[in-house]
């Protein structure tokens, strides 16, 4: 079966690139089987928290580095970053940039649910030679994206349907770095960090490694079954890796001079009502969602001409409950959304205070690389961005999956909450990916 829309489509892009941006309604394909069954890299989704909107990318023309140039680039500009501090990105992040900014050759525009929804193909060409590529795609597209397939399309990176681990392997997967003494040591250092002063904090994160059975297909299928207060991301560099996730944090949302962001931090399992029920009340869990709020208002105050915070509220996400301040402004002058990336990030919710301090003793104290794990991913159009913070997903890499948690260590602090906070976030990003508990072998928590 094919997609007789994108065939006719590829004829028009060869004959009327130099048009501009060409559209065509309704392409017969979804988010799914676009994404899985394309040929042409990167790919993206993006989905915000304010209009449900999912919105895929095939293939991104760099932006011009003249920022009079990139304000006028058509269509959305996408944007993300990886953790600071790194350096060239390397081990499983190996082939993915530290930050990319471009417009999408190919962009599906997906709104609404099954039955009732809004669909639209644009496409982009530079020049005669992008034309060409766009041209290739879409006749590949017809071919390989037909949302009625069942099985994963030609040219997804899906990994074997069957999940054999070699027995010189069987006790790596699932693996824990740092494993449980490990992380009491890292923990150590991070208190010696902190010592008694209450102002001081420190994330401290857990890479958890598995065999992993889906395709790229199946888990953004998955993804977009999240509830609609959960922002989308999904970056694919290059053949057999992805980075993606539902996150419930946002960096910013700003449209024109105003800005919306908000303070994440401090987390409870539903498991135990108790600790649920009176998170609020819980000293430590709001002293840690207090010092990312400060750290917010001061950053925002150098660059707003007014600044509120409200709150502290809870919001939920799968199994865990965080508190949660809303805090909005209004900007001076008209930065650009780099600047305010590069201010804001990361904050204490994903770092910590004093940052740069923080930062080195996050780098000595863990024994893995972030790599895009608490990075920024988000977009720009019409004078609307939006930025999400880059957690509660996994990057898939061949057959493996890797799930990265973090927690926030202040003075009152105890490892072995700490751990345990870990393992309720694993089970709950685990648990947004595989409702049915089959794609993970092995995915039992380690207590």
């Amino acid at each position: 079966m094919t997609v007789p829309g994108l065939d006719a489509l590829a004829k028009r892009v060869l004959a009327e690139w130099q048009h501009g941006t060409l559209i065509l309604q309704d392409p017969g394909i979804d988010p799914p089987a676009f994404l899985a069954g394309a040929s042409l890299y990167p790919r993206i989704l993006s989905r915000t928290r304010e209009n449900g909107e999912i919105l895929c990318a095939l293939g991104l023309t760099p932006l011009p580095r003249d920022r009079d140039a990139r304000a006028g680039a058509p269509g959305p500009v996408f944007q993300g970053w990886a953790f600071p501090g790194q350096g060239e990105l390397r081990d499983e992040w190996a082939g993915f940039p530290e930050h990319f900014a471009g417009t999408p050759m190919l962009l599906l525009r997906w709104g609404g649910g099954e039955k009732d929804h809004t669909c639209m193909l644009e496409v982009r060409a530079s020049g005669s030679e992008d034309a060409r590529r766009i041209a290739a795609e879409l006749e590949h597209l017809a071919v390989h994206a037909d949302p009625h397939a069942s099985a994963s399309p030609t040219g997804s990176w899906a990994p074997p349907t069957a999940c054999t681990v070699p027995h010189e392997d069987a006790s790596s997967c699932p693996r824990q770095d740092p494993d449980r003494e490990f992380y009491k040591q890292a923990f150590r250092k991070i208190k010696q960090f902190i010592g008694q002063d209450p102002q001081r904090k420190a994330v401290l994160g857990r890479r958890t490694t598995f065999r992993i059975c889906c395709s790229l297909e199946q888990m953004v299928r998955q993804m977009m079954t999240a509830p609609r207060d959960h922002s989308l991301y999904l970056y694919a560099p290059a053949e057999h890796a992805c980075y993606c996730g539902m996150t419930p944090e946002r960096l910013f949302r700003r449209q024109g001079n105003r800005i919306w962001t908000e303070a994440v931090a401090g987390t409870a399992d539903v498991s135990d009502p108790v600790l649920a029920g009176k998170l609020l009340q819980s000293t430590k869990n709001n002293l840690e969602n207090r010092i990312v709020r400060d750290w917010i208002t001061v950053i925002l105050a150098r660059r707003c001409r007014s600044v509120t915070a409200s709150g502290p509220e809870k919001i939920r996400y799968g199994s865990l409950v965080h508190i949660c301040r809303k805090i909005e402004g209004v900007l001076q002058g008209c930065p650009d959304d780099g600047d305010l990336v590069a201010a804001l990030h990361p904050t204490p919710a994903l770092a910590g205070e004093p940052r740069e301090e923080a930062l080195a003793v996050i780098r000595d104290a863990e024994n893995f690389h972030r790599g895009w794990y608490g990075g920024i991913f988000g977009c720009q159009e019409e004078g609307v961005s939006e930025y999400c913070v880059m957690i509660r997903g996994m990057l898939t890499r061949e057959d493996k999956a890797y799930i990265y948690t973090g927690g926030g260590i202040v003075r009152d602090s105890d490892a072995e909450e700490e751990w345990q906070e870990l393992n309720s976030k694993l089970k709950c990003i685990q648990d947004s990916f595989d409702p049915e508990g089959i794609l993970f072998p092995g995915r039992e928590n380690r207590s």
